[in-house]
């Protein structure tokens, strides 16, 4: 098929109209991001489009074109329309689902344009109406980089509006006048023919001032309009026939780029919008407290603080990196977003004793070997919480840094990102007495990673879609109480560490290829109480682990519950409850002289099928911890297909009624009757 020649559109002043807003929307919010890009991809495509969707619409509801160019116009339609679609799935991915909100009204425009057009003809109003839907892009463009579509982006489109609404009632007086066809007008004839563009352009500069005036918008943005007016006052007073359209056009174009200029070098003001103070300006309710309430240079009024002061910051987006290196407490008012700038670190703490709270932070680098974090910690006794991360390599990096507390935060990671190309949620390396309380961490490669950090303290997080919930490497003495370990390829990794309590964790559904719910590995002398290890590959994995101590814990419905290293020796399991577990216990070597009671009290097995003649709550014969399938299917592999097969079940009856495979000598002497009492769970 011939591919017909391409529509393109030939009003030039278009084209600004279009544009301009657009940069304008962009410029204020001080980001050129991708996503603008891809916002002046879809938008062009758009605009394309509107040319040959005339022809298809005037075929369609008046005379038909000509075939040939109906066929070219339903083609081009097609695909700067499928261009424009293509471009605007990534917006869309990244839930900004407003845009068509904003498309919808711009779709509108169009066909009021075209109704317009094709019933009275090209004129002023249905000129007006096509700016309207174009100049849309202005707000478009700060929603695509903001995240938001506040009052700052309703100002911008009405500013861009008669900006360029002001154009278009020039040219009409000017063509107006080019219909007289007289060599001279008088000054009656020029101020008749001029009224509508001078009162337009006054009524547009008194809006504006007083939009300045009750702190709206800034003074640059009236300046804006200067231009334009007394070009339009010049103009009507040196009226005549002739219309130099090139020049014209020329001209325009020159004031929509000073207007640009203007309005953009305003872009400090025009942001610090809805929810804010109305003069835009820093005020100060006493000597050691200020509020931010504009967007202004964040780092410059950080800067300008004295140790000890307490900064309230305004809702609002606050673009690049800061630096608290002095004593201050910065509380975020409304969620004001620290965007950072996309390399280092967005946050980065380096005095002691601050106080950081309720701000959202993103878009920080991507260097995981320069610890390039939303929040780099580098000092003691701070305070970091109630804030949002995302968009962040590793979320909060704790770089020696000791008696800090970091809770309520909720932090999700670069899930676009392979698991070892990620940063963990929070990371701690070699720091001491840090406090990690109530925090949500998804979509990094560990929820909490800890190395050279004693006495670490977590409680009542709660971390999914991680490689691991908790990955602790050479830190002793570390508790953590009351956290959630879920949907991860292990829920816990205790590796080379000492002195580790674990009580009334949850540790569940961590499935994949070796998965666990908790693993020990090379970890002595900690101790785990009460906690819920459930649905995962294997509840615990023991590999040169020594010394540990088990109780009132519940291991439920794991495929293993219990897989351990003949190097795991001296470890303690009393007053557990194993509960509908595949396999209690897969053993590497022979024994591991692990305790299996304590005090005269084993653990409640759920498969023991043994009695209590003596009614003392406690099993008359012994359990053998043991599944005579698993030691089959690891001399052949390929018995794993008969699991769950009846011949596999009657396998396991035969064994105990003959235990003639001597599997282990693992065995609890005093397995329980019943389980432990799940009140045990809630003790405090």
């Amino acid at each position: 098929m011939r591919i017909p020649f391409p529509i393109i559109p030939k009003e030039h002043g278009a084209w600004a109209v279009l544009f301009v807003p657009m940069f304008i929307g962009a410029s204020v919010t001080g980001r050129f991001s991708l996503n603008v890009l891809y916002l002046v991809l879809s938008a062009l495509g758009g605009f394309m489009s509107y040319v040959p969707m005339q022809t298809v619409l005037r075929a369609w509801f008046f005379a038909a074109p000509g075939t040939e160019k109906l066929r070219a116009a339903r083609f081009w339609a097609s695909v700067y329309l499928g261009c424009s679609g293509l471009f605007i799935v990534p917006l869309f991915l990244q839930k900004l689902w407003l845009l068509v909100g904003i498309g919808m009204v711009g779709a509108s425009a169009f066909l009021l344009n075209f109704i317009l057009v094709r019933r009275y003809e090209k004129n002023l109003w249905s000129d007006l109406v096509a700016v309207l839907g174009l100049t849309l892009s202005a707000p478009s463009a700060y929603y695509v980089a903001t995240g938001k579509l506040d009052q700052a982006a309703a100002l911008l489109w009405l500013l861009n509006f008669l900006f360029f609404g002001g154009g278009i009632v020039y040219v009409h007086m000017k063509l107006r006048a080019a219909a007289m066809k007289k060599n001279a007008l008088s000054f009656a004839e020029k101020l008749s023919l001029g009224k509508l563009n001078l009162l337009y352009h006054f009524f547009v500069l008194t809006l504006v001032g007083i939009l300045v005036v009750k702190n709206f918008t800034p003074l640059l943005a009236m300046a804006a309009f200067v231009p334009m007016t007394i070009h339009a006052i010049y103009g009507t007073c040196k009226l005549s026939n002739t219309v130099r359209f090139k020049n014209l056009g020329l001209l325009l174009l020159a004031h929509a780029l000073a207007f640009a200029v203007l309005l953009a070098a305003g872009a400090a003001l025009i942001s610090a919008q809805a929810g804010e103070a109305p003069s835009g300006r820093a005020t100060v309710s006493n000597p050691a407290t200020s509020k931010i309430s504009d967007s202004a240079n964040l780092q410059a009024r950080i800067d300008a603080a004295s140790p000890g002061d307490t900064m309230f910051v305004a809702a609002g987006v606050y673009e690049g990196n800061i630096r608290i290196d002095k004593k201050l407490t910065l509380i975020g008012s409304g969620g004001p977003v620290i965007r950072g700038s996309g390399n280092s670190s967005a946050v980065l703490l380096t005095a002691d004793s601050c106080v950081f709270q309720g701000f959202v932070v993103e878009h920080c680098g991507k260097m995981l070997v320069n610890e390039d974090a939303g929040i780099l910690i580098k000092s003691n006794d701070n305070v970091v919480t109630a804030n949002k991360l995302r968009d962040v390599l590793f979320g909060i990096y704790l770089l020696q840094a000791n008696r800090n507390v970091v809770a309520y935060n909720h932090i999700v990671g670069r899930k676009e990102l392979e698991l070892g190309e990620r940063g963990s949620g929070i990371h701690i390396w070699n720091s001491l007495h840090n406090r990690f309380i109530g925090n949500v961490i998804t979509d990094c490669r560990d929820g909490f990673y800890i190395q050279n950090a004693n006495h670490t303290y977590l409680e009542r997080n709660e971390a999914f879609g991680l490689r691991y919930g908790v990955h602790y490497m050479y830190a002793d003495s570390n508790v953590f109480l009351r956290n959630k370990f879920y949907d991860n390829v292990a829920g816990a990794a205790i590796m080379y560490s000492r002195g580790i309590v674990m009580r009334r964790n949850s540790f569940a559904r961590n499935r994949g290829f070796a998965s666990f719910g908790i693993l020990f590995q090379d970890c002595h002398n900690s101790s785990a109480d009460s906690n819920v290890i459930a649905d995962n590959v294997v509840g615990m994995f023991f590999e040169a682990s020594t010394g540990n101590s088990f109780q009132h814990n519940v291991i439920a419905q794991n495929d293993v519950a219990l897989q351990m290293f003949q190097n795991s020796e001296r470890n303690t399991f009393a007053e557990n409850n194993f509960i509908d577990n595949l396999n209690p216990l897969s053993l590497v070597g022979k024994r591991t002289l692990t305790q299996w009671s304590k005090n005269g009290k084993g653990n409640y097995w759920s498969a023991y099928g043994g009695y209590d003649l003596d009614h003392d709550g406690i099993g008359d014969i012994p359990l053998k911890i043991q599944n005579v399938f698993d030691y089959l299917e690891g001399r052949q592999p390929n018995l794993r297909l008969y699991l769950y097969s009846p011949a596999a079940q009657a396998l396991a009856v035969a064994a105990k009624a003959f235990p003639v495979i001597e599997i282990n000598q693992e065995m609890d002497e005093h397995p329980l009757m019943k389980p432990v009492a799940l009140q045990e769970l809630t003790k405090p």
